[in-house]
């Protein structure tokens, strides 16, 4: 089976030339990857474009990646892989590839490297705007706006966010709804008003967690006060009681300033701030698995790998194996 492309105008879109903001799929990969399947990539409206894609990879593959500069939202049904994010000689990541809901805002464009296995399905939707179109659709204005504190952020650099959004049922509905269209060729008017309702569901989410409600100046405080307390000994079965007397407020006070302040339950945040540091000793470390989940807390290894792999889409073990880039040697397996 053959790699089939199709690129065309939504039937209603004003005339323009479909620009493919992302990696360009009509010519040879620089990096020869194999592929075999489906890509369809609808040009919606000037700075918008929306693919379609259901490949397979047929030998394992080191890619390199580049993009314009875009903002590019992916809700992958199928993936299996790990990529990164490079800027010079630095690297950042590794970005998880499984089925979520993707995004990269990248105002200058992005460059990274792809590790792709072989026999691999990718099969999803991606949907690039130029970044005038996603600030003119109330998007984050910079990377410097989110931050590697955001709580959705997977990989971080200087001038590029990536992160993995929460995908309700509702949203993942959608979503097949517009993939069955699309591949179908029908709907056109559908295709569109879908992609934009994922496009609203994506910045809904980064600015619920971006814009948190107002709390006293003092509350800000005690919130810093039990921030510091927790990442001061992550192993410790902290309790809100406990937090609230150091903090100096009451412990219904402290829930809820805490919740205002940072967008998360006192419990959910502990486990965000545990969960992120074993990521870190795992990937920049010496540690082994057991070792990262006693540091912050976690005694049952198999409840700690559950909620790692939940938050990030891997395993701790696997992130621990793949955690070192991949050497670029010219060559490909």
């Amino acid at each position: 089976m053959g790699f089939q492309i199709e690129t065309r105008q939504l039937a209603h879109a004003e005339p323009h030339e479909v620009a493919v903001l992302g990696p360009q799929p009509l010519t040879p990969s620089p990096s020869g990857v194999p592929e075999s399947g489906n890509y369809r990539i609808l040009g919606a409206r000037k700075g918008l474009t929306i693919s379609l894609f259901d490949m397979e990879i047929n030998a394992n593959t080191d890619a390199k990646m580049h993009t314009a500069p875009c903002v590019a939202l992916n809700i992958l049904f199928e993936a299996t892989g790990t990529g990164w994010i490079t800027e010079g000689n630095a690297q950042y990541g590794p970005i998880p590839f499984r089925p979520g809901f993707y995004c990269m805002i990248a105002p200058e464009g992005a460059s990274g490297q792809d590790r792709l296995k072989s026999s691999s399905r990718f099969r999803g939707i991606d949907i690039r705007l130029s970044p005038p179109l996603w600030r003119a659709l109330g998007g984050p204005q910079s990377v410097e706006a989110l931050g590697s504190a955001h709580p959705y952020s997977t990989a971080v650099s200087p001038s590029v966010w990536t992160g993995i959004l929460p995908m309700p049922p509702r949203l993942m509905a959608n979503a097949q709804a517009l993939f069955q269209s699309g591949m179908s060729g029908t709907a056109d008017l559908t295709v569109e008003a879908r992609s934009l309702d994922i496009i609203d569901q994506a910045i809904r989410a980064l600015a619920a967690q971006s814009a948190p409600t107002a709390i006293l100046t003092r509350d800000k405080r005690a919130v810093q006060r039990v921030i510091a307390l927790m990442d001061s000994d992550l192993s410790r079965s902290w309790t809100v009681p406990e937090l609230a007397i150091a903090a100096g407020i009451s412990h219904n006070r402290l829930k809820r300033s805490f919740r205002a302040e940072t967008g998360y339950a006192v419990y959910g945040f502990l486990q965000e701030r545990r969960l992120s540091e074993a990521r870190k000793l795992l990937i920049e470390g010496d540690s082994t698995v057991t070792d990262a989940a006693l540091i912050v807390g976690y005694d049952s290894m198999s409840h700690f790998t559950t909620l790692f792999r939940r938050r990030f889409g891997q395993t701790p073990s696997e992130m621990l194996r793949l955690s070192k880039p991949p050497l670029d040697t010219g060559k490909h397996a």
